[in-house]
Parts: C-alpha cells; sequence; structure tokens
C-alpha cells in the first residue's frame, strides 16, 4: 500500500520520552498516555537513560545524521515538545519516526532546518497551524499536517458556575504588561479578587497541576494572549497558536479573556472566548463581576464544543491514522 510515495502501516506505536518535572512535560505524558489508551503499543521505555541523551545531545550538538537499520514494518509517533532532538534516540535506529511537534517558532528556524534535513522524517505533524504552513511550503517531500493541541478533560474537569466563583481573574505563565495594568487598576476599584504571580514572591506560584486547576475551579476568568501579542519580539515571531493554556480555561468551564487565535476559531468553530481591547477591558472586567452569569452559556457551549474536537482521545485517533497512512487518512477520523 503506497500514499504520496510513502509506505503504509497496519500498526502504529508511539515512544515514551524521557521527562523531568518541567509543566510542558506533563503535557506530553498525557500525550503519551493517551496514546496508550488508544490501544497503541509503547517502544523504548528506557531505564538507563543517561547514555541515550549523552548521545543524543551530541549529534544535535554536531549536526550528525543519525545511524539508520533495518526499519521495523510498524509506524511509530514521538512528541516532542520543542527541539527535543535527544528524545529520538535510539528508537530512530529502527523505527520511521512521526514527530507531534510543539513549540516550533521562528526563532530557530535554522535549527529546525537542519533537524528536518538530517532526520529525513515522511510525516510530521504540528501543534500550531502557523508552523504547519510554513514547513509545508519548505518542505515539499514531507507530508506536513496542523493537528492542534489537546487535553485530557478527566484530569481538567469542568468547575462550578461562574456566579459561583470568587477570582474575578486570574493570570498564569506569560504576562500580557500592558494588560495587566489595565486589570490590576480596574480590579483593584471594583474591591474584586484578582490572582497573579507577584513581584515579590519566595514561593512557586501554583507548583503543581492540581493547584492550577484547583485555582481555575475557583476563577471566573483566566487571561490567555498568544505570544505574538505579549511579546511580539520573542521567539513566536507573528506566529499565533492555541496553547495548552487555553485548553485549560475552556475544560474548566472557565471564560478566556484576551485575543483568541484564529486556529482555535476554526478548530471550535465559533470564537470561544472574548477578544477584547486595553479600551474595552475595564467594562468587561465590570459586567463579569456584577453579572457572571451572562457569560455562562459561552463556557457551557464551549466544553461541549472542546469534548469534541479538543480531547486526546479526538486527537491520538487522528495522529495514528496520519502515521499509519499520511494526510489523506485524516478526511475519515
Amino acid at each position: 500500500m503506497i500514499s504520496i510515495g510513502q509506505q503504509e502501516f497496519e500498526e502504529c506505536c508511539y515512544v515514551v520520552t524521557r521527562k523531568g518535572s518541567a509543566f510542558s512535560e506533563e503535557v506530553v505524558s498525557d500525550f503519551e498516555t493517551a496514546m496508550g489508551r488508544h490501544g497503541l503499543r509503547s517502544i523504548y521505555k528506557l531505564t538507563a537513560v543517561m547514555p541515550w541523551d549523552t548521545l543524543g545531545r551530541l549529534v544535535s550538538r554536531f549536526h550528525m545524521r543519525p545511524l539508520k537499520l533495518r526499519r521495523e514494518k510498524t509506524a511509530a509517533v514521538i512528541g516532542l515538545m520543542g527541539l527535543a532532538e535527544r528524545q529520538l534516540l535510539p528508537s530512530i535506529i529502527r523505527y520511521d519516526l512521526t514527530p507531534y511537534i510543539w513549540d516550533c517558532w521562528p526563532d530557530r528556524e535554522v535549527d529546525w532546518r537542519s533537524f528536518f534535513m538530517r532526520y529525513s522524517p515522511k510525516r510530521v505533524a504540528f501543534t500550531s497551524r502557523d508552523a504547519a504552513r510554513y514547513w509545508s511550503s519548505q518542505l515539499p517531500h514531507v507530508d506536513v499536517v496542523w493537528l492542534p493541541e489537546a487535553i485530557d478533560a478527566d484530569v481538567y474537569e469542568a468547575g462550578p458556575l461562574l456566579s459561583a466563583r470568587s477570582i474575578l481573574l486570574l493570570e498564569v505563565g506569560r504576562r500580557y504588561g500592558d494588560a495587566h495594568d489595565v486589570a490590576r487598576r480596574t480590579i483593584t476599584s471594583l474591591g474584586a479578587k484578582h490572582l497573579y504571580v507577584q513581584p515579590d514572591a519566595t514561593l512557586t506560584f501554583l507548583p503543581e497541576r492540581k493547584d492550577l486547576i484547583r485555582t481555575l475551579h475557583t476563577s471566573r476568568a483566566l487571561f490567555c494572549f498568544p505570544g505574538a501579542i505579549s511579546h511580539p519580539k520573542g521567539r513566536t515571531g507573528a506566529w499565533e497558536s492555541m496553547t495548552h493554556r487555553y485548553l485549560e480555561a475552556a475544560a474548566t468551564k472557565t471564560l478566556i479573556i484576551g485575543t483568541i487565535p484564529n486556529e482555535m476559531i476554526e478548530l471550535f468553530g465559533f470564537c470561544p472566548g472574548l477578544n477584547v481591547t486595553l479600551e474595552d477591558l475595564p467594562a468587561l472586567l465590570l459586567q463579569l463581576h456584577q453579572s457572571p452569569q451572562e457569560f455562562q452559556w459561552l463556557v457551557d457551549k464551549t466544553h461541549a464544543r472542546l469534548l469534541e474536537v479538543a480531547t486526546w482521545t479526538v486527537r491520538v485517533s487522528q495522529l495514528s491514522a496520519f502515521a499509519k497512512r499520511g494526510s489523506t487518512a485524516l478526511t475519515a477520523c
């Protein structure tokens, strides 16, 4: 069976990557857990981590081409959070890997180009639509698709009604300074609660995922802005993406306020949050403070749609089909 000049596979497996304790690696862990639940077989769950990590870093540092031996007749997927080249060893030696890539940004375009040239993947999936569009034009012989981020809705359970929540606005992660300042002044004048990292904090803000989820359940809204808005000169450049933060809000029925990426609107089929300007932000926060029930319909609709298009159950089904048969298989998913 041949598709776009590429081999098709009857089976798909996945690589269990080596992880630390960073939040981003918890996302990859959720993805791998979902692959297992989908019935896929795992490969290379290593106990001897150090030799492969060391070799992988050497291969990356000196831009070496990896050794490839006899190929297994099985599709294999690996989740890569950024340019984590060390994770491909030892599986790349015997498997034609399909990378599923988070955090591929313009600031490392040269490094990514080297990566794709040296590893020669036949199929690649990106969580960012802008990344998929760019690399599809740069890699004409590679089957490239956009498969957006997803979330485990069993972990991020829906919270109570917005009217029952005590925090008006929560800010986590990257801070959009201008919006933060407007929100802080407004919420202070309202006498409402605004939760964010304090400049002089000595303790880690929401140190574990359970702390984040518990706080989302008590927050009416979550600030969400793409890096292209909050840090236009940063690593993302002009590319925008629906990060995991957006999905955390949607899954917990927390109102998304900020800038909704076009790719999220495309995925959901409607705008699942509130795009707001700095000028309109005070009035919106006042309305949310006084009449939170007016926004309940939107978080309910967003949560229902998330369960249809943005859970790991949905995404893993699409990704395994793509790894086995290429992008033509996605129309059936």
